[in-house]
């Protein structure tokens, strides 16, 4: 149900506006899929710490995450006050059902393509935690294996010094 009819100019303007913000997600979210695929091979073949690359696309990553976050607020607001709610949260898909044609298709198959990398994103992180946590059981059985020992968390100490909490060294080198 449409409300009431607006000026095909500005109909044009904030779906031109929509679909140019929601294309930067699609390329935000590719990327960090890209990341994302690159910390698993890195996590899978490395036993180190992700290469200094790697890390400065992530901080990237996060600065653009942080741009988009602020352009989505902005963008909200803006179709709040286009579709004449208050609050403004003021959602995709409620522009769609107020579009009708090629406006509603160009909007509507970006935010299925968001909705499904946001899925995928979702399953690889999953995934990325799954592999971590093997990591850290294989190490917790090398050194179990290694030393007869389990691997004792840090504690602090009464001047706030982090150590461990057992005396014992976690591989003797004395016969």
């Amino acid at each position: 149900m449409k409300p009431h009819i607006r000026p095909a100019v500005h109909t044009n303007q904030i779906v031109e506006k929509c679909v140019a913000h929601l294309d930067r997600e699609i390329s935000l979210f590719s990327r960090f899929i890209e990341v994302s695929q690159s910390i698993q091979n890195v996590v899978g073949i490395h036993a180190g710490a992700p290469d200094a690359a790697l890390d400065e696309i992530t901080q990237s990553l996060k600065q653009q995450a942080g741009t988009v976050a602020e352009s989505r607020q902005r963008l909200q607001l803006e179709l709040s006050q286009y579709l004449g709610l208050t609050g403004g949260r003021a959602s995709v898909k409620q522009l769609i059902d107020q579009l009708s044609g090629q406006q509603a298709e160009m909007i509507a198959t970006r935010r299925t393509k968001l909705l499904e990398m946001e899925s995928q994103i979702r399953s690889m992180n999953r995934t990325n935690t799954l592999i971590l946590q093997q990591s850290l059981d294989l190490y917790e059985r090398i050194v179990v294996g290694l030393t007869g020992q389990a691997v004792a968390p840090p504690t602090y100490s009464s001047s706030g010094e982090i150590g461990s909490s057992s005396g014992a060294n976690l591989l003797q080198t004395e016969c």
